[in-house]
């Protein structure tokens, strides 16, 4: 049997309990819309014994530990629920990355402080043969968790989140026949977010933005257990949050980010906010600069800024 690779699906369900496997739902927790999908790779070592006294000088056999798996780096559009009150899918992916979800009245916000909730995520990873009722491969995973980054690479290209080092346990592959892609369901089916819909303001001065990321940089480990993964979970075990931005340079007399740095100034807030037909708000506060370096985009003089946030909220618009 041979599978098309370009045929994948990999999709997500909420875990109650972190590490406890909870099996998708199809097509509702098909909702998130992902690309760049590719290969998982599994991390299933073998330990010998060691050097046997039995005068042969031979290894004991060798047994598995840790049934691992890495899933592959992927990318989801950063689109709206549809309603204010309703939470988007996207942010589940977050969830398993240290932010958290928070109530403003009834609106769902997304949190990041460095504090995390711990939630984790089931999955499946499915390739398919070809056809419109294609034989597939699946691979399950649980209690997986990963570093998710969010920003724009162009002053109008599309808000993008990005997981990259997700990492679970590791439950096996299985066949599945008759396995047509699912459709996807009936939220989050908005236009992607655009950088063109939105203006940034650091310290109330307001730049247009070429391009910014917002990175948590964790580190990832396993929880071991007595159990047939010898996983229990995978949890966030550091993190070193940067934003950096690229922005047009301004004269002095407007703002003067290279002072700001020598002298040490913490940025009280630094917000992403949509206009128009945009539907979020990202809002950074005590920002402190890390680095700040002159540079060119595309001809126009420009700033590349990095700085450490205490915090990040993503907020709802309507």
């Amino acid at each position: 049997m041979s599978f098309n690779t370009n045929q994948k699906l990999l999709v997500f369900a909420d875990e109650v309990t972190a590490g406890t496997r909870v099996d998708p739902t199809y097509p509702t927790d098909n909702n998130i819309r992902l690309f760049d999908v590719g290969e998982a790779s599994l991390d299933i070592p073998k330990e010998p014994i060691g050097q046997l006294a039995d005068g042969t000088f031979a290894e004991g056999p060798a047994y598995s530990r840790e049934r691992r798996i890495s899933i592959p780096d992927f990318k989801t559009e950063v689109v709206w629920s549809g309603l204010v009150t309703t939470e988007p899918k996207w942010f589940r992916l977050a969830q398993a990355a240290g932010y958290k979800v928070e109530l403003n009245g009834s609106n769902p916000e997304l949190i990041w402080d460095g504090s995390t909730d711990c939630d984790a995520l089931s999955g499946d990873l499915t390739m398919y043969t070809c056809g419109s009722t294609p034989a597939a491969l699946r691979e399950k995973f649980r209690g997986a968790v990963g570093n998710l980054s969010i920003g724009s690479d162009g002053p109008q290209a599309p808000i993008i989140a990005s997981m990259t080092g997700m990492m679970g346990a590791y439950l096996g592959q299985f066949d599945v026949s008759g396995a047509a892609i699912p459709a996807y369901g009936t939220l989050d089916t908005a236009s992607v977010e655009q950088m063109g819909k939105y203006t940034a303001t650091i310290g109330g001065v307001t730049y247009a933005v070429q391009a910014w990321e917002f990175n948590p940089n964790n580190e990832i480990n396993g929880e071991g257990a007595n159990n047939d993964e010898g996983i229990a979970r995978m949890k966030i075990t550091n993190q070193g949050a940067r934003l950096t931005m690229t922005v047009t340079r301004l004269d002095v007399a407007s703002d003067d980010p290279i002072t700001d740095m020598f002298d040490n100034s913490t940025i009280a807030t630094i917000a992403i906010t949509g206009g128009s037909g945009a539907h979020f708000t990202f809002t950074f506060t005590n920002s402190e600069y890390v680095e700040v370096q002159p540079s060119d985009s595309n001809g126009t003089a420009s700033y590349d800024l990095t700085l450490k946030p205490t915090s990040l909220t993503v907020a709802q618009q309507a």
